[in-house]
Parts: C-alpha cells; structure tokens; sequence
C-alpha cells in the first residue's frame, strides 16, 4: 500500500507511543544493578521511564491528529483504485451515484496470547524490534476517537449492480489482513438495515459512550455484507439514502418491465 513513511511513523506513535520509555526502564534497570545503585537505582529509572509514556501517550498535539487523519484519508483513496483493480472495473462504469465509503474499527483481528510468563517477557522485547498490532481506541484532543485497526468498505454503483470492496487493514504500518469483493444485482437486493448502536470503549483508562451506526445489504439467497461506520459521519442520512432510493428505483423499473438488468 502507498503511504509515506513519515505518515506511518506518525500514526504508530499517536497509538503506541515510542519504545524509548520501555527500554529506558529494562536495560537502565539493567545498568543500574550492574553499576551497584541497588533497587533506588532501579526505582528512579523505572519511575523516569513511566512519567515518559505518559507524556507520550496524553500530550498529543492537534498536528499528530491531523498527520493521522491525511494518513488514513490517502489510504481510503486508495483503496477506491484497488477496488476498481480487484472489480474489474473502470470509473466510468461506476458513476451512477457517489460511491460510499466506510470506515470502523476491525474487532475480529486476533491478538496473540502469552501463555506462561516465559512467553509474556519474551513479547515485551519482541515488542521493542517488531510492531505487534491490537485495537487501540484513543479518544482525541478534538473529542473524537480514533482507531488503530480499521475496516473499511467502497461501495460502487453501476446500472445493474452493486460492488463491495472490503478491507482489514492497520494505519500504523499498512499491513493488509482481510481483502474481499462481492457483486450483488439490484434485483436480488432483498432489503437494506440500518441502525445505531452506542459502544463503551476504552480510552485513557477512560470509559467513553460512541455512537456507531451500522447497515446490512441483504440478498435473497441469505447473503449479506455488513458495514459499520463512525457515528461522526452520518451517512445513514445521506449517503445510505441515496442507496436505497437506487435500489427502489430500479427494482421498480424491473417490475415495470422498463428495464433488463
């Protein structure tokens, strides 16, 4: 995926800080035993690493946010081309109405697991070379909350059908975990549900109610695609609107014999 480095360096640190406060607190520890501080030593290291995460993790600034905001707003742009790519389809046959775009957090990814305390130690210095992904909700200086895995989907609308583009992905390094299409006819959309629904999750060590809102494309054979949207955005409104006003318009065009999709 195209992305700047920089961008991605920004994002990875908006959600997970940098590693400097962990190895501060492990190898200074380290040192100060071998230098003979005793358990002072070690104390005043691991305090001076804590108060450093925590500057990290609660003094973001407006600029961070905005440089992860561009970050993922050029990664959903390009997601609309690789969709096109992956569809088989150009712009011009997709035009009809303004395709949708959605974004949510992706909850399905799985975390691994230490299992003994071996395996816990092991993770935390596997943790300071190599980017280990988890869903992270951090509630902004601007009040709204943004998400470290993300799933998103393009809808694409051409005179006889429906295109879903879906993808699991994380901001933080670009890495893709789930890809999907499907084509749905209009004459097989069985029904379109929307919905809200209010989350408690966790950010800051702060329980936050958000508002997502939620809407199921349903076709006659039982299959279905599933999207899940910030409540920020409002697309149940607008943008979800449009789709079913198309989807009623051509299954009445059908129905009248006006049309052969």
């Amino acid at each position: 995926m195209n992305g700047q480095t920089m961008d991605r360096n920004v994002v990875k640190k908006y959600f997970y800080g940098t590693k400097w406060p962990l190895m501060l607190g492990i190898f200074g520890s380290i040192l100060m035993l071998i230098m003979g501080m005793g358990l002072r030593g070690v104390v005043i290291v691991i305090v001076a690493a804590v108060i450093w995460s925590l500057v990290e993790k609660y003094g973001v600034k407006g600029s961070q946010e905005q440089a992860v905001d561009a970050c993922i707003e050029a990664d959903l742009s390009n997601f609309s081309e690789r969709a096109l790519t992956k569809l088989g389809l150009v712009s011009e046959q997709i035009s009809l109405i303004t395709p949708i775009k959605v974004l949510g957090p992706y909850y399905d990814y799985k975390e691994p697991k230490p299992g003994s305390l071996f395996s816990w130690i092991k993770a935390i210095f596997i943790r300071l070379f190599i980017h280990q992904p988890k869903l992270i909700f951090k509630y902004g200086s601007d009040d709204r909350v943004r998400y470290s895995l993300i799933q998103a989907h393009v809808f694409l609308f051409s005179e006889s059908q429906i295109y879903v583009y879906e993808i699991c992905y994380d901001p933080c390094n670009g890495e893709i975990f789930e890809e999907s299409t499907a084509e749905y006819f209009y004459r097989d959309v069985d029904c379109v549900i929307t919905g809200e629904k209010t989350e408690r999750i966790l950010s800051k060590r702060k329980l936050i109610n958000k508002k997502f809102e939620y809407f199921k494309v349903i076709v006659t054979s039982g299959t279905s695609t599933h999207a899940v949207a910030d409540g920020e955005t409002s697309i149940l409104a607008t943008q979800v609107m449009a789709m079913r006003n198309l989807i009623r318009s051509k299954k009445e065009e059908l129905s009248s014999g006006n049309s052969q999709i």
